[in-house]
């Protein structure tokens, strides 16, 4: 699967990571809001978890050239 995906830059991650920050859930936003946020955080942390795949396997083959 991760092979399926093109290489997830970090600036990206960093930049979503601002635009839709990790917050406590405000109560008296409207439950659709709620989802919404949910829903932004949900494809940030899928992408940043890809990223990091990303980069191990990276490290990894780089490693192995040096080797």
């Amino acid at each position: 699967m991760l092979t399926e995906f093109p290489f997830i830059e970090k600036d990206l991650i960093i930049k979503l990571e601002a635009l839709y920050p990790l917050a406590d859930t405000n109560l008296q936003d409207t439950e659709w809001n709620r989802a919404y946020l949910c829903g932004q955080r949900s494809v940030v942390k899928k992408l940043k978890s890809l990223h990091d795949q990303q980069e191990k396997l990276n490290d990894k083959a780089t490693a192995q050239r040096r080797a």
